[in-house]
């Protein structure tokens, strides 16, 4: 880094934080390299650090961190007493102790980012940022797209835990504002509101693109927190998670309760033949851990009992005993728990669901049980399921965080099924059912729907043709193939046919209408609806050599409901 740029830097400190940065109040800046923080304790040290590490892909904590609190909270995570290390620590949203105001991570589409959905120019970033009802501050280039602020008149000193947590409704409020402008325009923009963020200083280098962080723009706009109130979300108390001390200490001679442990050998042949590794069906020890641990838990031994267990089972065996990891331990025994009550959301479900099918209860009123026992069972909230009255019946799981389309019966039916289809779209694998277990789920879940008739097109034909639409409607296809394959962007083919992305249509779908399914999923449902997926051959501008691209037409009577180019260009002149 040049000695130039440290004017730069110190500018950009100074007009965020004035001389708020302190001893007790310090300024983070974190590598991305070698994941290593460096507190500093004013701007000229921050600045020195700075030029002296002249690392590229440098960052720094946008929120001043109290460095005595952060280092307790890092020894309560860490079970260490005394001076504890902070190389690798960043600080946390219960630490913060200045806001010098709000931020937004705005990233822009291209070779740096594979998420889909994301603006593809800064033409749509500019729209995104006009829809907000303020103008920023600042707009920092990163190279990969903008870092945005809304900086107050004066850094917010954050004196108690009801200010920081006001501070984080704040930004939170204030970024779903954006998401959903972002949203609207079709586009999908990520959170990034923890009070913990760091984001790049003007003057460093983005070595991924190999650019400096620059100013784009520059203005006096400047606020007061309570400008923001209107949309400030519901404030959260921020409490950091901590282990819990139930496991005790870990030490290597550990043993289980003697007469416990004996009992469980004598009168338990699972536990025996587990403890002695007779277990053929467990490939690692962390599954003899977690069996060990399951029965342990389901026979009321405590957690410090359960971990003297697995810790003896691991030196009898001479495995790692894992004693340096205490969060190894609380995770391991908070899924032990959790399988017990998933056996009891179980028996529930199966009552109610032969106290519904005779007739003893009533589904109107069974309804929220069933959806809080499945929850249960598959590790995530339900809110609701609905079927969709189409030929064939369409189901779908609305969560907290949005909605899975599950497609046809059949993927309900089939654990395995359901399964792959909640791992494509969420993310989140659910534990394994065999097949007479997963029945009383599956009944469960059928019985739970809420029918929505779709009208008169009531067919997956008319779904599909509505989300293709409404889709095209916002991202008009472009004459020109050339320029519009490249950004997969829906274009004209030379025979007037429309071809859309299956990857984009399906971000599109994800964020813009809540509908989560995985690419097999939606192939499946464009095919019902008559679109095909083809292959298209086109030049590439940027070294004039000829390529394909994989993409799906939109059916005939779809794309016939679109306004021509000619009529476009009439309505837009």
């Amino acid at each position: 880094m040049s000695q130039g740029d440290r004017g730069v830097v110190q500018d950009f400190f100074e007009n965020m934080y004035g001389d708020t940065v302190s001893s007790d109040q310090r300024l983070v800046l974190w590598s991305a390299r070698d994941k290593k923080s460096i507190w500093t304790e004013s701007i000229d040290e921050a600045v020195d650090t700075v030029m002296k590490v002249n690392v590229s892909n440098l960052y720094f904590g946008v929120c001043l961190q109290d460095w005595q609190a952060a280092a307790k909270e890092r020894g309560n995570r860490v079970r260490r007493e005394g001076e504890v290390d902070m190389t690798f620590c960043r600080g946390y949203p219960s630490t913060s102790v200045v806001m010098p105001g709000i931020w937004l991570d705005l990233d822009i589409a291209g070779p740096g980012h594979e998420k889909m959905g994301l603006p593809q120019s800064i033409v749509d970033a500019d729209k995104i940022l006009s829809a907000l009802p303020f103008d920023p501050s600042w707009v920092v280039d990163t190279g990969g797209g903008w870092h945005v602020y809304w900086l107050w008149r004066e850094p917010w000193v954050l004196e108690s835990a009801e200010e920081r947590e006001r501070a984080a409704a704040l930004v939170r409020g204030f970024q779903k504002l954006a998401i959903q402008a972002a949203i609207e325009l079709g586009f999908v923009l990520d959170s990034t509101h923890d009070l913990s963020r760091v984001l790049r200083p003007v003057g460093t280098v983005n070595a991924k693109y190999n650019s400096v962080v620059k100013f784009r723009d520059l203005s006096d706009h400047r606020f007061n927190p309570s400008d923001f109130d209107e949309y400030m979300d519901a404030v959260q108390p921020i409490v950091e998670t901590r282990p819990s001390t139930a496991i005790g200490s870990l030490d290597s001679d550990l043993e289980p309760p003697p007469k416990k442990f004996m009992a469980m050998l004598n009168l338990a042949p699972h536990f025996a033949a587990t403890w002695r590794r007779e277990r053929k069906e467990f490939p690692s020890q962390s599954e003899y851990d977690m069996s060990l641990a399951s029965m342990a838990a389901r026979a009321a031994w405590t957690d410090e009992e359960i971990v003297g267990l697995v810790v003896a089972h691991r030196r009898e065996g001479g495995e790692p005993l894992k004693i340096d990891r205490p969060g190894y331990y609380e995770r391991l025994i908070s899924k032990a728990r959790a399988s017990i009550e998933s056996d009891h959301a179980h028996e529930r479900l199966a009552e109610r669901v032969e106290a519904v099918s005779t007739g003893g209860a009533d589904i109107e009123e069974e309804r929220p049980d069933f959806l809080s026992d499945v929850s249960t069972l598959l590790g995530f909230r339900i809110q609701r399921i609905i079927k969709f009255v189409t030929d064939p019946p369409q189901y779908r799981l609305v969560l907290d965080e949005g909605q899975i389309h599950l497609g046809g019966v059949e993927s309900i039916l089939s654990p395995a099924k359901f399964r792959a289809s909640i791992a494509a779209v969420a993310g989140h694998l659910i534990q394994r059912f065999a097949s007479d277990r997963w029945d009383p789920v599956a009944q469960a879940i059928l019985q739970a729907v809420e029918e929505l008739d779709l009208g008169i097109d009531s067919t997956t034909e008319g779904l599909v043709g509505e989300w293709l639409t409404e889709y095209l409607q916002q991202h008009r296809p472009s004459e020109d193939r050339a320029e519009a394959i490249p950004i997969k962007h829906p274009f004209l083919r030379g025979n007037g046919e429309v071809c859309i992305f299956l990857a984009e249509f399906r971000s599109w779908l994800g964020f813009h209408r809540d509908e989560k399914m995985g690419r097999k999923q939606l192939a499946t449902l464009l095919r019902t609806a008559g679109s095909e997926p083809v292959t298209i051959n086109y030049v590439r501008e940027t070294d004039g050599k000829k390529t394909t691209a994989s993409c799906w037409t939109v059916p005939v009577r779809i794309a016939a409901s679109l306004p021509s180019p000619s009529t476009r260009e009439e309505s837009a002149t």
